[in-house]
């Protein structure tokens, strides 16, 4: 790492929040990489802040800068000059300084589309494409992919005005390919029987909004190149239920690696290091825990242990924490407090272990109730799910005293009640096994299988 001096070339990203950008990390690895003394910054600025702070930036050592939501479109004002494909966007996300003059560009359509291209060995031209979303990340991509050739763009919006809007601005300022779509089932039904591409722009799915889906799982055809530009989490809701019916994927992760590379390159006026940027994000992005969820039964304890021994990881169970830090077992407490407060002691665990660093920790089958729990075990946890059916679930647990929800009345349909009200909170993992028939290394190895291909 360089000495930051007053020769040192300052680089920032513009936008509000910025706890999460992974920007910094690759910008700064590709500077060092080139030997370069640039130095790459987060710049939190709020909407009303904006035209100050780009001024300000003007006056100082700056070589340019990112711009990210909600700014994109907000800064053309206060920039002196926008390149032709930018105008035509509408939205800037790289501004260059030079000189006390500032020159606004846009590199995510170019980067997704190189993104695609890289990832699926497709070629656009020609290509029938279904968008969601009409904001700035839409009217980038939309643009660029009219500009490269595609057949036909369908704009779908929950707004129809904006969906309306941005048509007719791929019409009139690249060429007549695009249709506005209603966001109604059987509208949406009707073009994506014609669709090749589908890319996600929304927020939708989105960390900590995973849950979310931006196209219903019945739309979508194993024939469909799923592409996503949100790249926290890697996955989204939107991905998993795309690869598990058959279909090509793209993550959001190439899109910020190619539109940065451009960035990188517009500043510094030298090829940028791919290599090593891809490796950066990929780094930031590796996630250091296991997280085990599932019904009482399905081994959560005992493979958690096991699979941790065998990754070489810390293991914890998020019941025996709770049992440690009040000094008894798990049916005392909810005989002492009810299961009420017995999960809001399990909510400050949760939250508690899901900070820790390369474990693999076992959960209460009830975890998944609580959104916030989930959240936070995703944020940095791979997800992983057992399953069992129910007559092996009752087997298993019918002489166990320490299932509080299972001891009294009939065990089996209370086992049919409880699977069937987490069924829903269970479809959101990363990685699932079904441990019904299986033996104990035969259930690591089904979930080592998964876990490598999610981790290289």
């Amino acid at each position: 790492m360089f000495e930051v001096n007053t020769d040192t070339k300052l680089v920032g990203i513009l936008g509000y929040p910025l706890k999460h950008s992974y920007s910094p990390a690759m910008q700064n690895r590709a500077f060092e990489v080139k030997g370069l003394n640039y130095l790459y910054l987060p710049i939190e600025v709020k909407n009303e802040d904006l035209g100050d702070v780009v001024k300000g930036l003007t006056k100082m050592n700056f070589a340019g800068f990112n711009v990210t939501v909600p700014h994109k479109v907000n800064i053309i004002p206060h920039l002196d000059e926008i390149d032709e494909l930018a105008a035509s966007i509408g939205a800037v996300n790289t501004v260059v300084s030079s000189g006390g003059k500032t020159k606004g560009y846009n590199t995510d359509g170019s980067g997704f589309v190189k993104s695609l291209e890289q990832q699926t060995g497709m070629d656009v031209k020609g290509s029938n494409i279904f968008i969601i979303g009409s904001g700035g990340a839409a009217r980038a991509v939309s643009m660029t992919l009219a500009q490269g050739g595609a057949n036909k763009i369908f704009i779908c919006n929950r707004t129809m005005d904006k969906a309306v809007a941005l048509s007719s601005d791929i019409n009139r300022q690249v060429r007549s390919c695009s249709t506005p779509v209603k966001q109604s089932y059987e509208e949406m039904q009707g073009v994506l029987k014609e669709t090749d591409i589908v890319i996600n722009t929304t927020s939708l799915g989105m960390h900590p909004r995973n849950d979310e889906l931006s196209l219903d799982r019945s739309l979508l055809d194993k024939r469909f190149v799923v592409c996503d530009i949100v790249y926290n989490p890697l996955k989204t809701k939107l991905l998993k239920e795309a690869e598990s019916l058959g279909c090509k994927t793209v993550t959001g992760l190439g899109m910020l690696l190619y539109q940065g590379a451009e960035a990188f390159k517009l500043w510094t006026g030298i090829e940028p290091p791919i290599k090593e940027m891809r490796e950066t994000l990929e780094k930031i992005t590796m996630k250091s825990n296991v997280v085990l969820i599932g019904f009482s039964g399905t081994g959560k304890s005992t493979i958690g242990k096991r699979l941790a021994a065998f990754l070489h990881k810390d293991f914890y169970d998020s019941d025996i924490e709770i049992e440690k830090d009040l000094g008894m077992e798990i049916p005392d407490i909810f005989r002492e407090y009810g299961e009420k407060e017995f999960r809001l002691k399990e909510k400050e665990k949760i939250r508690e272990i899901a900070l820790r660093k390369n474990c693999v920790i076992s959960t209460g089958g009830g975890v998944v109730l609580d959104r916030s729990n989930m959240e936070a075990l995703a944020a940095d946890g791979i997800i992983v799910c057992l399953t069992a059916r129910p007559e092996i679930i009752l087997k298993r647990v019918k002489r166990d005293e320490n299932r509080p929800l299972l001891q009294e009345g009939d065990q089996y349909e209370k086992i049919l009640r409880l699977m069937k009200e987490r069924e829903e909170h269970y479809k959101n993992a990363d990685i699932y096994c079904d441990t019904s028939d299986l033996g104990i290394e035969e259930a690591i190895e089904k979930i080592l299988q998964q876990y490598r291909k999610m981790t290289g």
